[in-house]
């Protein structure tokens, strides 16, 4: 389940915490009940590279709440830090490639920031 896609108005809300906890609460209930005449799918949450740590924090948190399958940290960022190219930096819509990699949050490389999400 993609939440992450900033060429989508309005798809990066769902990352909010009381939004996510909605959106899994029915797509989990969506998937047990095709899961009765069909193998059960896995569930997988893609979330944006640009989340502070609190925002990543409340993501993983809810994640876990629900015990998704697994979660994909990346996209395209809709920061414009390393931009040189004025025309590029106001363009909408999101940024991938090397340009992007620089500016990359602490624990965007780290697979290892999700233990550190708080249990609510």
């Amino acid at each position: 389940m993609n939440v992450s896609s900033p060429n989508t108005p309005g798809l990066r809300n769902l990352q909010q915490a009381a939004a996510l906890d909605d959106l899994l609460s029915r797509v989990i209930d969506a998937r047990e009940r095709a899961a009765e005449s069909a193998p059960r799918r896995p569930l997988l949450l893609k979330i944006a590279p640009d989340l502070t740590l609190t925002d990543l924090d409340d993501v993983v948190g809810v994640a876990r709440r629900h015990r998704i399958d697994g979660m994909v940290v990346g996209n395209t960022t809709v920061g414009r830090a390393n931009l040189r190219e004025t025309e590029k930096a106001k363009e909408q819509g999101g940024l991938s490639g090397v340009r992007c990699s620089r500016s990359r949050p602490a624990y965007w490389p780290k697979p290892t920031c999700a233990p550190r999400a708080r249990s609510r």
